[in-house]
């Protein structure tokens, strides 16, 4: 469908990602005993300790970095996309932004002016940047087996690039491998770039999702967990591309802070697969006893084969929003934060829960609170 993105975020429900996240916050800091099932913050350890990688850095901060990143870390960035099977690339290829986000806003800037493809429902952070970016754009149901089937019929206007997310933020879905692989190469051979925001790569249930495309984005954000670093990732196929971002990150930020980037390289150098299968199981054994209890409890949900979302519903709530924000008020013992479905563009009654950060006693606790509120809506 087409859909002026402008009138898409006005129409959006107000209640956001960081709005539940600063009620969370509020309650806490009253003393209350709050569940945090919004925010996507990943629950597992870095490859090593922050302070063991600080060790290794040396002399910082002192010298302004080149805006397209250290050479150090494009290199190991390069290394590192191709031993978690990405493409091999030179390090030139290689532009490190301040963020995930940052890469993807650098992208829409690329193509200002131009068209595109994106997925509704999505990361809630595609659509103001795409508004910026003064592009005319379409969007596509993410959530779907058949994803080249679903893009080809849509792409008649010839957009300049489509941009996929799998593993999948807001629903942890991903469709079969072939599946992509299948849309990389009809996009190619219609002149038509794939923008891969795959963030998540590491994280996922079954089959591997492929780490394909014209320009991929990643950050040490999700896989490697460190958030705070605030650093991003953009990987070209075409090194004129890259030389223009790297330009746009200039303009933008003026480049990632040095000390982050110097972690960034200790990191990445020591992210292996034996570190990304203990991820994938820490993660696995959440999803997996979250989703069998929400399904006893009567939810239906996409089943999630990735990242650590789970998007659910349930018969007995028409407006997600209300549901959540029961969860954050009165006077209870304890309190539960996730995010309404509207916020990822998704219909009223869907909602989203992050189970990054939980532990098994929050999962108890969420469910509990989640029984309670189902019963006050049967009464």
């Amino acid at each position: 469908m087409v859909l002026t993105i402008s009138r898409f975020i006005r129409t959006r429900l107000q209640l956001s990602i960081r709005d539940v996240f600063k009620l969370c916050r509020e309650l806490e800091g009253r003393g209350k005993r709050v569940v945090n099932a919004h925010i996507g913050a990943p629950g597992h350890s870095p490859p090593i300790p922050v302070k063991e990688a600080l060790e290794s850095v040396g002399e910082f901060g002192v010298e302004y970095a080149p805006f397209a990143g250290l050479e150090e870390l494009r290199r190991a960035a390069a290394r590192y996309i191709a031993r978690c099977g990405g493409p091999v690339l030179e390090w030139e290829n290689v532009v490190v932004t301040a963020s995930g986000a940052h890469a993807i806003h650098v992208v829409t800037l690329l193509f200002r002016g131009g068209k595109a493809l994106f997925p509704r429902i999505g990361f809630p952070l595609y659509y103001p940047q795409i508004s910026l970016s003064g592009a005319e754009v379409e969007l596509y149901n993410p959530v779907i087996e058949e994803i080249d089937n679903e893009i080809a019929g849509i792409i008649g206007r010839n957009p300049d690039y489509v941009l996929v997310n799998y593993p999948h933020n807001p629903t942890g879905f991903q469709p079969s491998p072939r599946r992509i692989f299948s849309l990389y190469e009809m996009l190619r051979e219609r002149g038509i770039l794939m923008v891969n925001d795959a963030v998540y790569h590491q994280i996922y249930y079954g089959d591997k999702p492929p780490i394909v495309g014209d320009i991929i984005v990643d950050s040490v954000s999700k896989g490697i967990a460190l958030p705070g670093l605030r650093i991003g990732f953009l990987y070209f196929a075409d090194r004129e591309l890259a030389d223009k971002a790297g330009k746009l990150v200039y303009h933008t930020t003026a480049g990632a802070s040095d000390i982050s980037q110097l972690i960034a390289v200790e990191m990445l150098n020591k992210a292996d697969e034996a570190y990304f299968t203990n991820v994938r199981l820490y993660y696995k054994r959440k999803m997996e006893m979250l989703s069998k209890g929400l399904a006893e409890l009567g939810f239906e949900m996409t089943e999630p084969k990735g990242a650590f979302y789970i998007f659910t519903r349930h018969e007995s709530i028409r407006k997600a929003s209300e549901f959540v924000l029961s969860l954050l008020s009165g006077d209870r013992e304890v309190y539960v934060g996730v995010v309404p479905g509207d916020a990822f563009g998704a219909s009223e009654e869907w909602m989203r829960i992050s189970y990054g950060k939980l532990t098994e006693e929050d999962i108890n606790l969420l469910l509990s609170e989640f029984e309670k509120e189902l019963g006050k809506a049967e009464t």
